[in-house]
């Protein structure tokens, strides 16, 4: 059993760093792949697999981009990047950015279920207006 005054001992205060050796692109699946202990190449299929089963793989990785800071700097990219704007400016980011998502989202729903009616409905209007010119 640990006792109170060595719980401190055991605990591990780590900053995931994007290292500068083993990157292919920015170096977050050597980063990742240093902390949880499995090989880079791994991560990287994880996040590749993730990418096309829906995209989730792109997020996380441009995500993991944003805020691991590189090995030896002291700030991530995100950090910079929120420093230059006001928490209003932060606020509309975020809303435009989800109001995007959902756009392409509904617009996929949208398209996966009535895409052949409207293309079809469009081939039609297209061929109509073309006859009354």
């Amino acid at each position: 059993m640990i006792s109170p005054m060595n719980a401190a001992d055991t605990t591990r205060n780590t900053t995931w760093t994007r290292p500068k050796d083993g990157r292919w692109i920015a170096g977050v699946a050597a980063g990742v792949s240093r902390e949880i202990g499995i090989s880079a190449d791994a991560v990287r299929v994880i996040f590749v697999v993730a990418g096309l089963a829906g995209g989730l793989g792109i997020v996380l990785y441009l995500a993991g981009w944003l805020i691991m800071p590189g090995e030896g700097e002291d700030r991530a990219l995100g950090k910079d990047l929120v420093d230059h704007f006001d928490a209003q400016d932060v606020y509309r980011i975020v809303a435009v950015a989800l109001i995007v998502i959902g756009a392409v989202i509904l617009a996929g729903l949208l398209m996966a279920h009535l895409g052949p009616w409207i293309i079809g409905f469009g081939l039609v209007a297209i061929g109509l207006l073309l006859l009354r010119k």
